[in-house]
Formats: structure tokens, C-alpha cells, sequence
């Protein structure tokens, strides 16, 4: 079923703006420039409904990024550790040798 389309917009356009219009709405076969309009705009309101993909992606890759920062972090304690380790280990070896 069609909704009744009982409300009209209307905006001005600089002659170059409306050419534009025309001929992109002849190369796109609509029936007229207002129903090109229409489409056009139904589009960019059925778009901006949806979640943002790219607001999804770019909080994944924080996380990937907050993540590999604290893998990166361990490692350097762990280093630190087994640095320590040996350190120690290699002090107690002439002792154990006497």
C-alpha cells in the first residue's frame, strides 16, 4: 500500500543547482525531478537510520587497540620478571659452587 502524500516541501535552487538536478534525474530514468527528489531523499533518511557501521568498527578497533597496548604492557613486565629470574639464578650460582 502507498502512503497518500498529502505534504510538499519546497526549496529554491540557483539555475546550475536545478540543471543538475534534471540531467541527473534523466540519467537516472525517474519519471520526474520531484519523484527523483523523493527517492533521493527517502534514501538518505532510510541511511541515516541505520546503526552506524563505521561507529562500530572504529569502537572494535579501540579495543584492539586498547587490548595489543596491554599485551604489549604484560610482555614488558614479563620480561622484566624473567630478567630478574635469571639475575638472581646467576648471583646464586658461585654461591652454590662453594
Amino acid at each position: 500500500m502507498l502512503n497518500r502524500r498529502d505534504r510538499l516541501v519546497s526549496f529554491r535552487l540557483s539555475q546550475e543547482e536545478y540543471e543538475s538536478l534534471r540531467s541527473l534525474s534523466v540519467a537516472q530514468r525517474a519519471r520526474s525531478i520531484s519523484d527523483f527528489a523523493r527517492t533521493a531523499l527517502r534514501n538518505v533518511l532510510v541511511t541515516s537510520m541505520q546503526p552506524d557501521e563505521f561507529a562500530n568498527s572504529r569502537r572494535s578497533m579501540e579495543v584492539i587497540s586498547q587490548l595489543t597496548h596491554s599485551m604489549g604492557e604484560l610482555s614488558r613486565v614479563i620480561t622484566q620478571v624473567i630478567e630478574q629470574i635469571d639475575k638472581d639464578s646467576k648471583s646464586k650460582e658461585p654461591e652454590q659452587q662453594s
